[in-house]
């Protein structure tokens, strides 16, 4: 994206003034022989679009679900501070998203589903419950106290082609990617940037990753290192990445001892 608007997720936040890493738009399509759905996840804290919702209906598709993992390193979509010669910012990611659809569409193949879980807590609930009855909001967490409730589920979906191949791990876990803090003006995918490149590094091939936010609600990291120097908070950015891959890749190991196991899933959609 270009810079000088803001990120999304702060009151204060700064003007953007660099990229640290690139954020990405990454589209899944699962279809069978009854209804399709598409899904574009984004590195993005707020995007919605009415004009994408119409536009990928048009091609055919029955479903279409526009989510982000919610990093609060991620441009605003709502300004109009991104102008370009031809036409607005936001146009340009709406159209590439479309784009990666209809691309997406053409590299169908049939797939096998693995799907299994762990737990892990890299997250506090920021919502602490006082003695007399009120709550709290604890924004920063230098103690690292594991304040709960939270959801510590990390849910692993593995696809594979034909061949055996593994082509997509799609990693669902809830907890704000707000390891950078508002005094960041760095452009950045968070720790499931670093999650995504982990794996599809260990996993090789044409294997992606793509992370799915959870019910994040009030869990933040317990990694929130808040330094006076908001560039030293990209390592505690990858650690906190890397922690969750290490038991992504636990998780798939498991898989790997229990594919003798198979049961017949049936998938049902409603619109209510």
């Amino acid at each position: 994206p270009p810079l000088g608007g803001k990120t999304t997720g702060y009151s204060n936040a700064p003007v953007t003034d660099g990229i640290h890493d690139p954020i990405t738009a990454q589209i899944v399509i699962l279809q069978t022989a009854q209804q399709s759905i598409a899904v574009a996840i984004c590195d993005l804290c707020i995007f919605n679009s009415t004009w994408l919702h119409e536009q990928v209906r048009a091609l055919g598709i029955d479903h279409f679900l526009l989510a982000n993992t919610h990093t609060h390193a991620g441009p605003s979509m709502r300004q109009d501070d991104f102008p370009s010669p031809k036409k607005p910012w936001r146009r340009t990611v709406e159209e590439r998203i479309l784009a990666a659809v209809i691309e997406a569409q053409k590299g169908l193949f049939q797939a096998q589903f693995t799907v299994s879980t762990g737990e892990l807590q890299l997250g506090y609930n920021r919502l602490v419950r006082q003695p007399e009855g009120h709550a709290v909001t604890h924004f920063d967490n230098p103690e690292r106290i594991p304040y709960g409730p939270v959801d510590p589920t990390v849910t692993v979906m593995r696809l594979t082609d034909e061949t055996g191949d593994v082509r997509l791990v799609l990693v669902s876990y809830a907890c704000h990617p707000v390891v950078l803090g508002p005094k960041n003006s760095k452009i950045s995918a968070g720790f499931p940037g670093v999650l995504r490149e982990m794996i599809e590094d260990k996993l090789g091939g044409e294997a992606k990753c793509v992370f799915l936010q959870g019910g994040a609600g009030d869990i933040n990291p317990l990694i929130l290192p808040r330094s006076e120097d908001p560039q030293e908070d990209f390592a505690f950015m990858k650690t906190m990445g890397t922690l969750l891959g290490d038991k992504v890749l636990a998780i798939l190991g498991k898989m790997e001892r229990a594919d003798d196991r198979t049961e017949t899933l049936e998938v049902v959609s409603k619109v209510i």
